[in-house]
Protein backbone atom coordinates (compact mmCIF):
# COMPACT_ATOMS: atom_id res chain seq x y z
CA UNK A 1 0.00 0.00 0.00
CA UNK A 2 2.97 2.19 0.62
CA UNK A 3 3.55 2.75 -3.47
CA UNK A 4 0.48 3.97 -4.24
CA UNK A 5 -0.95 6.83 -4.54
CA UNK A 6 -3.76 8.43 -4.04
CA UNK A 7 -4.96 11.73 -5.47
CA UNK A 8 -8.75 11.88 -5.27
CA UNK A 9 -11.70 12.37 -2.53
CA UNK A 10 -9.98 10.00 0.50
CA UNK A 11 -13.38 8.69 1.60
CA UNK A 12 -13.61 4.82 1.92
CA UNK A 13 -16.45 3.50 1.76
CA UNK A 14 -17.11 1.22 4.65
CA UNK A 15 -17.70 0.64 8.08
CA UNK A 16 -13.79 -0.28 8.65
CA UNK A 17 -10.10 0.32 6.68
CA UNK A 18 -10.46 -2.75 4.21
CA UNK A 19 -7.78 -3.29 1.35
CA UNK A 20 -9.86 -3.32 -1.71
CA UNK A 21 -11.82 -0.11 -0.71
CA UNK A 22 -8.38 1.43 -0.47
CA UNK A 23 -7.52 0.20 -3.94
CA UNK A 24 -9.92 1.68 -5.23
CA UNK A 25 -9.17 5.20 -4.05
CA UNK A 26 -5.68 4.81 -5.58
CA UNK A 27 -4.78 7.13 -8.75
CA UNK A 28 -2.21 4.53 -9.77
CA UNK A 29 -1.84 0.58 -10.87
CA UNK A 30 -2.82 -1.84 -8.34
CA UNK A 31 -2.74 -4.71 -10.00
CA UNK A 32 0.56 -6.38 -8.13
CA UNK A 33 -1.65 -5.42 -4.76
CA UNK A 34 -4.63 -6.93 -6.29
CA UNK A 35 -2.31 -10.38 -6.83
CA UNK A 36 -0.88 -10.29 -3.75
CA UNK A 37 -3.92 -9.90 -1.40
CA UNK A 38 -5.82 -12.56 -3.19
CA UNK A 39 -2.98 -14.90 -2.97
CA UNK A 40 -2.42 -13.85 0.89
CA UNK A 41 -5.87 -14.31 1.36
CA UNK A 42 -6.49 -17.30 0.01
CA UNK A 43 -3.33 -18.97 1.67
CA UNK A 44 -4.19 -18.13 4.76
CA UNK A 45 -8.04 -17.67 4.44
CA UNK A 46 -7.48 -21.78 3.00
CA UNK A 47 -5.12 -22.82 5.22
CA UNK A 48 -7.30 -21.84 8.46
CA UNK A 49 -10.66 -23.11 6.86
CA UNK A 50 -8.55 -26.49 6.48
CA UNK A 51 -7.42 -26.58 9.81
CA UNK A 52 -11.00 -25.51 11.18
CA UNK A 53 -12.27 -28.59 9.39
CA UNK A 54 -9.86 -31.12 9.97
CA UNK A 55 -10.42 -30.06 13.84
CA UNK A 56 -14.19 -30.97 13.18
CA UNK A 57 -13.33 -34.18 11.64
CA UNK A 58 -11.44 -35.48 14.56
CA UNK A 59 -14.70 -33.93 17.28
CA UNK A 60 -16.70 -35.87 14.95
CA UNK A 61 -14.45 -38.84 14.91
CA UNK A 62 -14.63 -38.43 18.65
CA UNK A 63 -18.04 -38.50 18.61
CA UNK A 64 -18.15 -41.54 16.49
CA UNK A 65 -16.88 -43.51 19.29
CA UNK A 66 -18.89 -43.10 21.63
CA UNK A 67 -20.72 -45.73 23.00
CA UNK A 68 -24.44 -44.02 24.08
CA UNK A 69 -27.12 -43.06 21.40
CA UNK A 70 -28.04 -40.19 23.59
CA UNK A 71 -24.43 -38.89 24.12
CA UNK A 72 -23.77 -39.38 20.47
CA UNK A 73 -27.50 -37.40 19.52
CA UNK A 74 -26.18 -34.30 21.93
CA UNK A 75 -22.78 -34.11 20.64
CA UNK A 76 -23.60 -33.72 16.82
CA UNK A 77 -26.57 -31.27 17.49
CA UNK A 78 -23.89 -28.74 19.77
CA UNK A 79 -21.61 -29.61 16.68
CA UNK A 80 -23.61 -29.42 13.58
CA UNK A 81 -24.56 -25.81 15.01
CA UNK A 82 -21.52 -24.64 15.45
CA UNK A 83 -20.30 -26.14 12.05
CA UNK A 84 -23.06 -23.78 10.30
CA UNK A 85 -21.79 -21.04 12.12
CA UNK A 86 -18.25 -21.84 10.93
CA UNK A 87 -19.38 -22.26 7.58
CA UNK A 88 -21.04 -18.87 7.81
CA UNK A 89 -18.18 -17.29 9.02
CA UNK A 90 -15.71 -18.72 6.51
CA UNK A 91 -18.84 -17.64 3.61
CA UNK A 92 -18.42 -13.95 4.14
CA UNK A 93 -15.04 -13.91 4.95
CA UNK A 94 -13.89 -15.45 1.40
CA UNK A 95 -16.58 -13.48 -0.04
CA UNK A 96 -15.04 -9.97 1.45
CA UNK A 97 -11.58 -11.08 0.61
CA UNK A 98 -11.07 -13.80 -1.71
CA UNK A 99 -12.63 -11.62 -4.49
CA UNK A 100 -10.67 -9.60 -7.52
CA UNK A 101 -10.83 -5.74 -6.83
CA UNK A 102 -12.12 -4.88 -10.68
CA UNK A 103 -15.36 -7.35 -9.20
CA UNK A 104 -15.97 -5.18 -6.22
CA UNK A 105 -19.31 -4.19 -4.34
CA UNK A 106 -18.96 -1.90 -1.70
CA UNK A 107 -22.87 -2.55 -0.60
CA UNK A 108 -21.76 -6.15 -0.76
CA UNK A 109 -18.39 -6.64 0.97
CA UNK A 110 -20.33 -3.92 4.14
CA UNK A 111 -22.74 -6.90 3.84
CA UNK A 112 -20.12 -9.64 4.27
CA UNK A 113 -18.47 -7.71 6.98
CA UNK A 114 -21.20 -7.58 8.87
CA UNK A 115 -22.04 -11.11 8.53
CA UNK A 116 -18.52 -11.89 9.61
CA UNK A 117 -17.72 -9.54 12.11
CA UNK A 118 -20.86 -9.23 14.37
CA UNK A 119 -23.48 -12.16 13.09
CA UNK A 120 -21.14 -15.30 13.72
CA UNK A 121 -19.50 -13.74 17.14
CA UNK A 122 -23.50 -12.86 18.18
CA UNK A 123 -24.63 -16.64 17.43
CA UNK A 124 -21.69 -18.68 19.04
CA UNK A 125 -23.27 -17.03 23.04
CA UNK A 126 -26.73 -17.57 21.46
CA UNK A 127 -26.25 -21.55 20.59
CA UNK A 128 -24.58 -22.15 24.25
CA UNK A 129 -27.13 -20.29 25.84
CA UNK A 130 -30.30 -21.99 24.19
CA UNK A 131 -28.39 -25.50 24.96
CA UNK A 132 -29.31 -24.34 28.82
CA UNK A 133 -32.13 -25.99 30.43
CA UNK A 134 -32.69 -23.10 32.66
CA UNK A 135 -32.71 -20.78 29.79
CA UNK A 136 -35.46 -22.74 28.24
CA UNK A 137 -37.76 -23.66 30.97
CA UNK A 138 -37.80 -19.46 31.01
CA UNK A 139 -38.28 -18.86 27.87
CA UNK A 140 -41.22 -21.24 27.91
CA UNK A 141 -42.60 -19.15 30.82
CA UNK A 142 -41.93 -16.49 28.69
CA UNK A 143 -43.94 -17.59 25.56
CA UNK A 144 -45.50 -19.93 25.68
CA UNK A 145 -46.24 -20.84 21.80
CA UNK A 146 -42.94 -22.87 22.95
CA UNK A 147 -44.09 -25.28 25.43
CA UNK A 148 -44.31 -27.82 23.06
Amino acid sequence: MLRLHFCGPNVITHFFCEVPPLLLLSCSSTYVNSVMIVLADAFYGILNFLMTIVSYGFIISSILKMRTTEGKKKAFSTCSSHLIVVCMYYTAVFYAYISPVSSYSAEKSKLAGVLYTMLSPTLNPLIYTLRNKEVKAALRKLFPVFRN
